[in-house]
């Protein structure tokens, strides 16, 4: 839906550009040229006022396309116009995401193949598993390893890696726009005054870096605990599949007594470490979600004042409030993905040093 509103958007810039009617007595396409030209000025202040000429000329003329000119005015052929373009849009749309989901899944079980292959290769080269289980502290469960925790780093990485990503793209999307909006920000000093261009792409950064430091610093204990959840699980599905393999064995010896026993105490850890990370993680969601609410007044109280003092426009400010809000909100990482690369390198460099 982006894609359909910033195309949108364009077109009714280049409508505006190109359009002959009057906007309060004025030839439109001229004022927009005029303006155009402005923003390359090296004046700020003018710069400003310019984009929001050309923003106020976009809303006159989206106003007037939606409600006096075509929907009001009961233009069928513009309205089914319109509504192709709609379809030929959200078909191209629906192609985008539809095919990245599904190259995003082939990307991962290609790069789980290779390292499942290359790690079998090398687990079995040797008697490497054999030597594993003769040094000090032997890796617990590498065939679950392998089998678990190369699905969830390569699944929980691309996830990563994909929402940075996104996150510095839509950032570059809206700095521009909040950097022309928010405009510059007077400090007084010591008998003159500190000009901060753009000031508010500047709290708005200060503000996500602080958010991301502050989830760290929280969030960093999952790290450990999703470790141990993970090695917990492995030792009670290990504890199962050893007493399937065994059950002649325990059927003769009347050992299901000490089965039972030992599987209540492999899974006491998986609940006790499993409150450890409820705890942990009721913390960081208290932290996140009230950040993520507090960024939503962050922009109004930071803007706020050039609009109360007739700078920018109410959609001005608005504009400011959802570039803000872009790029500030903190989505909770979780553990579980710093959780599995820690294991992926543990695993990796084991079976290195093994070999």
């Amino acid at each position: 839906m982006r894609i359909i509103g910033s195309f949108f958007v364009i077109c009714v810039l280049v409508g505006v550009s190109l359009g002959q009617q009057p906007i309060d007595g004025i030839d439109a396409r001229s004022n927009s040229a005029e303006f155009a030209k402005q923003l390359g000025s090296t004046d700020p202040l003018l710069r400003q006022r310019s984009a929001e000429a050309l923003a106020r000329l976009a809303a006159t003329e989206h106003r007037k396309l939606v409600e006096g000119y075509q929907l009001q005015e009961k233009n069928k052929d513009e309205f089914f116009r319109l509504m192709i373009r709609f379809a030929i849009l959200a078909a191209i749309y629906i192609a985008m995401a539809v095919y990245a989901f599904y190259l995003n899944q082939m990307l991962q079980i290609r790069w789980r193949r290779w390292m499942t292959d290359v790690y079998l290769q090398r687990w079995l080269a040797d008697r490497t598993y054999y030597r594993m289980q003769l040094t000090g502290a032997p890796a617990d469960n590498p065939d679950q390893r392998i089998a678990e925790d190369f699905k969830l780093f390569v699944d929980e990485t691309l996830s990563l890696s994909l929402g940075f990503l996104n996150a510095v793209v839509t950032l570059g999307s809206f700095v521009g726009i909040l950097w022309t909006l928010s405009g510059p920000f007077a400090i007084p000093y010591n008998g003159g005054e500190i000009v901060i261009p753009g000031y508010m792409v500047w709290a708005a950064l200060i503000y996500a870096i602080a958010g991301t430091w502050m989830t760290h610093k929280i969030g960093k204990a999952l790290i450990g605990l999703n470790f141990n959840q993970q090695r917990f699980e492995a030792d009670f599905r290990f504890s199962l599949v050893r007493f399937r393999e065994n059950g002649e064995g325990v059927a003769l010896y009347g050992g299901e007594e000490d089965e039972l026993r030992n599987f209540r105490t492999r899974f006491g850890n998986v609940v006790e470490n499993w409150w450890r990370i409820m705890k942990r993680q009721k913390v960081l969601n208290s932290f996140t979600i009230g950040y993520n609410q507090l960024a939503v007044i962050f922009p109004f109280v930071g803007a706020g004042n050039r609009y109360f003092a007739g700078t920018i426009q109410l959609g001005g400010l608005m504009q400011i409030s959802a570039s803000v809000k872009c790029t500030t909100v903190v989505k909770a990482t979780r553990g579980c993905t710093q959780a599995c690369a820690c294991r992926g390198v543990s695993t990796t460099n084991e079976i290195s040093n093994a070999t």
